[in-house]
């Protein structure tokens, strides 16, 4: 399915920052959801949108195209996939078609007067894969990548991108749940592993039990506690609150699913500087039925 950039505009799903917009953040859907899908999915978990002070959370949803995975049946897909498995070529004309539809996105943001360096990309399984390629081929002086339940082909052209640079990278967040049936919790481990080998800067947590979902219901104390221990920069205008405790954060509170807990605080903390100048099922709701 071919398509060029100026030729599609996606659907976007807006949440728009409290106070005065300055970072933005750019959330790509599982395969066969949408950006309205994973929005009402997060809000769902968390009873609250997944908000800031002063960050645009931007979802767009991926175009209906033929997915072979599902016997060629069209689906909101970021890309084609000639199986789910990190050991085979990837679709690389589809993604590439994609990752210029979402210049225009990240264009568009540009233009609004917001720096590259205050535009954090990511996504859910498929949507973390997408972010991946856009950001580490396209856009390496964006403030951040995040990737949840996802994973790069053993072979991908992603590590090709990461060789060739000669500058500061953006850094990479991961979460993924050791139960993932769907995508192994492995394939996540060795596409870390891999990027880290290459000089991105990277961070994995591993959730005990988790399935290919956001959150398993029950809120991990370890990691909870090991966000109030985390070093974060001092002096940092995170989001009005005192920096490094949980509770100063809109979207967040004691009971907050870690997963989304971490990305919140992430999220918060890498809109605030420059890293160019820092060195640092298919139903689209609860089950994914294809990554």
């Amino acid at each position: 399915m071919a398509a060029a950039s100026g030729t599609v505009r996606l659907q976007r799903c807006v949440v728009s920052p409290a106070g005065r917009h300055s970072a933005s953040l750019i959330f790509l859907h599982g395969s066969g959801d949408s950006g309205k899908g994973l929005r009402r999915w997060i809000k769902e978990v968390l009873n609250h949108d997944f908000a800031f002070q002063h960050i645009k959370v931007i979802y767009p949803t991926a175009p209906r195209r033929p997915y072979t995975p599902m016997k060629g049946g069209l689906s909101n897909v970021w890309f084609d996939r000639f199986k789910i498995s990190n050991d085979c070529p990837e679709h690389l004309e589809s993604i590439d078609v994609m990752c210029e539809v979402l210049t225009d996105l990240i264009d568009d943001e540009v233009k609004s007067g917001i720096k590259k360096n205050r535009i954090l990309i990511g996504g859910f399984s498929m949507g973390g894969c997408m972010a991946m390629h856009l950001a580490y081929r396209n856009h390496q002086d964006v403030a951040g990548v995040f990737a949840l339940s996802s994973f790069l082909n053993k072979s991908s052209v992603v590590y090709q991108g990461v060789q060739k640079s000669d500058g500061v990278l953006p850094e990479l967040f991961q979460c993924h749940g050791t139960a993932d049936e769907l995508v192994l919790h492995a394939w996540a481990e060795e596409t870390n592993s891999a990027l880290k080998s290459l000089g991105v800067s990277t961070k994995f947590h591993s959730f005990p039990g988790l399935h290919h979902e956001l959150s398993k219901g029950l809120e991990d104390e370890r990691l909870a506690q090991s966000l109030e221990s985390r070093n974060w920069r001092p002096g940092l205008p995170l989001l009005g609150g005192a920096v490094g405790h949980t509770s100063s954060l809109p979207g967040t509170g004691p009971r907050t699913p870690a997963v989304l807990q971490i990305l919140v605080r992430h999220a918060a903390a890498t809109s605030c500087w420059s890293k160019t100048t820092e060195q640092t099922k298919t139903d689209g709701e609860r089950w994914r039925g294809h990554p």
